[in-house]
């Protein structure tokens, strides 16, 4: 009796092991997730018990320890791993990995308020067994990752190598190159003018020299360096380091839509002055080292002075820039001194350049105070992108100076008027012919290029022109001052 017993208690185990391991059985392809991070099924089941009696026979169910909520066989790019999703405050966004999260990896490394409603349990889409990380939905943007709904040939368009609006060019001693400015080959500086330094072009054998519309040519065939991420010919240029400024891990992350993210782009300074005993903010300038910024000479001729710098400023009606409750508020830092180049003469574009020195060293936090690149490579110094990023706060479509910073794609034309007919100058207009707004000078046009296996964020433009008022609809071209034409002058006059 006893061993019939026995019998029957090992084969009633012996179902319930079965059936516990049909239960825990997913594929290779798939991974036993609770239903809510299965959109796809989630979706499907419904209150309804006919729904429900529906998906328990057509979707396979895994293993729950006592208490879980119910979890499913789902198939790996099934997920909600990189789908749309809506934040605890209803904004749209991606459900991504913290590291790919600008917001949330803020929050999880402590510099975001401990007790924001961000990257709470309602902002977790995801969970992965396998590492034990949660994944969130992470506002559009701040995600900075390419999407896994892009296609592989889309994410390779968007990775391409930037193009340069400068010609291209070969050599009859065969070697390829671009044209540029005599000053800005850093090779044949090294073999010629650093031996003689007053060289004229029109010395320069023809096999070397490029047709040029500028006035002031001494456009050459300068061949590409053959280590692209040599440093120029300058003591100073590694104080600004490419490893330390820039910092962006993919250009998808600028190549859409026109209002910023919060610390989108970190370096953007606003040079504050006086106008009735009240702070204005009278030009635009970038962070380029702690100590100093980059901005326009003619901020200096105007009625109201600069004296101080914010860094960190998003919206400029506000005290405090807030998104999902994390808030932040700009950093002030009063003007030591500043320095414009000699030769500015009130030209746009023209030596229209000027460093202003920071009263103390800017505190550096990733993603809010940080410093851009600037051209101090060879090959960065030989660029002038056909395309160039232009954050201001400048004119909206409907002609108002906005309060949030925004940005638009800019496009250098090689056909220039006559008025952007020299060397250092560049002339960019928008797809829709916008130009920037009132405010925006000293601001910078930039793209992200290369950096071996990385991207950084690089000014090659600084934004001239003056602060005249003007509307959406005026289709002047505007002109900008090359920095890397004044590469040498900046690092010349940092005290660094």
């Amino acid at each position: 009796m006893m061993d019939q017993v026995n019998r029957v208690i090992f084969l009633l185990l012996m179902v319930l092991v079965l059936q516990c391991s049909a239960i825990n059985s997913c594929f290779r392809d798939e991974v036993c997730v609770p239903v809510r991070y299965c959109p796809d099924i989630r979706d499907v089941i419904q209150p309804e018990p006919v729904y429900r009696k529906r998906a328990w026979e057509e979707y396979r169910w895994c293993h729950q320890q006592s208490g879980e909520e119910l979890r499913v066989c789902c198939g790996q790019e099934s997920t909600s791993v990189g789908k749309r999703c809506f934040t605890a405050k209803s904004r749209k966004g991606r459900c991504v990995d913290p590291e790919h999260c600008t917001l949330a990896g803020r929050f999880l490394r402590g510099s975001m308020q401990r007790n924001a409603s961000y990257a709470s349990d309602e902002d977790v889409c995801y969970h992965s067994d396998a590492d034990g990380k949660d994944f969130y939905c992470c506002p559009d943007a701040y995600v900075n990752e390419p999407q896994k709904d892009q296609t592989p040939r889309e994410r390779e368009k968007r990775s391409l190598k930037v193009e340069n609006a400068l010609p291209s060019c070969n050599r009859t001693d065969g070697f390829t190159g671009h044209c540029v400015p005599m000053s800005l080959c850093d090779r044949f500086g090294a073999l010629v003018l650093d031996r003689i330094p007053n060289l004229k072009y029109e010395t320069l054998p023809d096999a070397y020299k490029c047709p040029s519309d500028a006035s002031d040519s001494t456009s050459m065939c300068c061949a590409h360096p053959g280590a692209p991420h040599d440093f120029i010919r300058h003591a100073k240029a590694k104080k600004l380091h490419p490893e330390n400024c820039g910092l962006i891990r993919t250009p998808d992350l600028v190549l859409g839509g026109d209002e910023a993210g919060l610390g989108e782009f970190p370096w953007m300074a606003n040079l504050m002055g006086l106008r009735d005993s009240i702070k204005t903010a009278v030009c635009t300038g970038t962070l380029i080292h702690a100590r100093y910024i980059l901005t326009a000479a003619h901020c200096f001729t105007l009625p109201i002075k600069p004296i101080s710098v914010r860094l960190g400023e998003h919206n400029l009606s506000t005290e405090e820039d807030c998104v999902e409750n994390d808030c932040v508020k700009y950093v002030e830092y009063a003007i030591a001194n500043w320095t414009s180049h000699a030769k500015f003469k009130r030209t746009p574009g023209l030596y229209d350049i000027a460093l202003v020195k920071l009263d103390k060293p800017a505190e550096i936090i990733m993603d809010r105070v940080y410093p851009i690149c600037l051209p101090v490579t060879q090959e960065w110094l030989m660029m002038k992108p056909a395309e160039l990023i232009a954050p201001a706060w400048g004119l909206t479509e409907d002609g108002r100076d906005p309060d949030v910073l925004r940005f638009t794609t800019m496009h250098t034309l090689r056909e220039r008027p006559y008025y952007c007919k020299q060397e250092q100058m560049i002339c960019a207009r928008g797809s829709n012919g916008k130009t920037h707004g009132r405010g925006d000078g000293g601001g910078p046009l930039q793209q992200a290029v290369r950096y071996g296996e990385q991207y950084r964020m690089v000014q090659f433009g600084l934004i001239s022109g003056g602060t005249g008022k003007r509307t959406v609809d005026d289709e002047a071209v505007e002109v900008s001052v090359l920095v890397g034409y004044h590469i040498k002058w900046i690092l010349h006059n940092m005290d660094i």
